[in-house]
């Protein structure tokens, strides 16, 4: 999670959310960007909790520009230690947080009001390397604060898999990506003479 500098003043204020070389210096490998999406969810809205396969791994970061939401991240990398633990966090306009969610993990959303959300993603989606768990699934043990009748779900939302009948990720496939990202910031740092 990455809480940012903000510089208010008369006029308003600034907050850099994100930065490359601030990413890099924090995780110790680049974030290359290439695309970018604003979702609104009304109130109760939950999205996800979608991941990536290890074919096309896709790493997002993201930043509650309007309203607030509880974000909500899972280890589905089968292998990993973590695997199936989760982290939940609210961000907010007012709180101008931001998460970033590697390779290997689910991630989703409750709008606990309406809310707008800014999506930075290292690859562009792919809908047929794109997949889905079960927001509800009890062996996760989210504690949503919201009744499942109350939340709004696309219909392959409500009815995705459980962890247990998803097909996942291992660790090991993520390997490549991992070294190939860090292979990256060193060839970037070699070129700039850092």
């Amino acid at each position: 999670m990455h809480t940012p500098h903000r510089a208010p003043d008369g006029r308003g204020g600034f907050t850099q959310i994100f930065s490359t070389t601030g990413f890099a210096s924090a995780t110790g490998f680049p974030l290359s960007l290439e695309q970018a999406v604003v979702s609104t969810s009304t109130a109760h809205t939950i999205r996800g909790l979608h991941y990536s396969s290890a074919l096309s791994p896709r790493a997002k970061y993201l930043t509650c520009v309007a309203g607030r939401i509880v974000d909500v991240v899972v280890d589905v990398r089968e292998g990993s230690d973590t695997f199936g633990q989760h982290a939940t966090v609210e961000l907010s306009a007012d709180n101008a947080k931001s998460i970033f969610v590697p390779p290997g993990y689910a991630h989703g959303f409750l709008a606990l009001e309406d809310s707008t959300v800014l999506h930075l993603d290292s690859e562009e989606r792919d809908p047929e390397e794109e997949f889905v768990l079960n927001a509800f699934d009890a062996a996760l043990g989210i504690d949503w604060p919201i009744a499942p009748a109350e939340a709004h779900l696309t219909p392959a939302d409500a009815d995705a898999p459980t962890l247990a009948a998803a097909t996942l990720p291992h660790i090991d496939d993520l390997q490549e990506t991992i070294s190939l990202w860090k292979d990256m910031w060193v060839i970037a740092n070699e070129q700039a003479g850092a």
